[in-house]
């Protein structure tokens, strides 16, 4: 069941992995990657298990949230974040996130435990 979100999993730790050199500050990564979790767990809210599974249904979305961690990652580097610094940003604001279904709680677990460090 977990399989389809594994590439979510990743592209989370890509966010959180980047680092570098200029823009935004560590600060509003973290919060517009806090933002953009709580998009994907709205949309798994609102899938079957089936959907979930993968037997069914279209996953898009996953597809936008691959597209805008990857930016987030390059916004991470050159702003000059350290990992550290990110991940210890983004569990602080991790706490507004919100879930209804068992899968959806269980992501917002690991974004707010801080176990995406290190992906």
């Amino acid at each position: 069941m977990l399989k389809r979100f594994v590439p979510v999993i990743a592209v989370f730790g890509l966010v959180v992995g980047a680092c570098g050199g200029g823009a935004s500050s560590c600060e509003d990564i973290a919060a517009d990657t806090v933002d953009m979790v709580q998009e994907v767990i709205d949309e798994v809210d609102q899938l079957t298990p089936e959907e979930i599974a993968g037997q069914e249904g279209d996953l898009d979305f996953l597809a936008d949230f691959e597209e805008e961690s990857e930016k987030l990652a390059d916004e991470a580097t050159d702003s000059g974040c350290s990992t550290e610094e990110l991940s210890e940003a983004i569990k602080a604001k991790a706490g507004s996130l919100t879930a209804e279904s068992e899968f959806g709680k269980f992501f917002v677990e690991l974004v707010q435990s801080g176990e995406f460090s290190g992906l």
